[in-house]
């Protein structure tokens, strides 16, 4: 009984110590992720699935999960590299023991926070969505989306949580509504 508890202390001094370590490796990092920021720019534009630029990069923590928070966010269309979505911050949370795991880095959830959408229904029914003005504009992007485009991006994340994202609608009628998502938790599961 007595080497239980003794095995049980030690496990739980290491977890304390490697959870410590992880914290300092985070401050220690986080100067070098914005020097990296072209590299984080290629990488997140691979994991997300479309083009993106980031203004700054900086590191923090989500609960007990590391995260990796991109900071002013233009989301370009993939096919004509026209700006589609302005943001101010996505914060990639990392999964500790999945990474650990398969010894790289892998996402346990994306959370998109601070952002204007504008959606519309055209007479035909068919939705789209205007611009995100956040950052520089201040001016709905001119270019539009189609809903089923973000919806589809949507369906790719395995957790995705929307902060504070106001949503205008313009039905088919013309009679405007609006809506913020204050704290909207999407999850995909297999």
């Amino acid at each position: 009984m007595k080497t239980i508890v003794k095995t049980i202390v030690y496990v739980i001094a290491a977890g304390i110590l490697f959870v410590a370590l992880l914290v300092i490796l985070g401050r220690l990092l986080e100067p070098f992720l914005d020097d990296r920021r072209a590299d984080i720019e290629r990488q997140a534009s691979a994991l997300l699935n479309v083009p993106i630029k980031i203004n700054n990069v900086d590191f923090s923590w989500y609960g007990y999960q590391p995260e990796i928070n991109l900071n002013d966010v233009v989301v370009f269309k993939k096919d004509s590299q026209q700006p589609a979505l302005e943001i101010k911050k996505i914060s990639i949370v990392f999964s500790m023991l999945k990474s650990l795991w398969h010894w790289r880095l892998l996402p346990s959830g994306i959370i998109v926070s601070g952002t204007e959408i504008t959606v519309s229904e055209s007479a035909a029914g068919e939705f789209s969505i205007h611009g995100f003005p956040t950052i520089k504009t201040q001016q709905p992007l001119q270019a539009e989306t189609k809903l089923t485009d973000v919806m589809g991006w949507l369906a790719l994340q395995p957790r995705l949580l929307l902060e504070n994202i106001d949503i205008y609608y313009t039905p088919a009628s013309g009679k405007k509504m609006f809506v913020t998502l204050y704290d909207f938790n999407l999850i995909n599961s297999d």
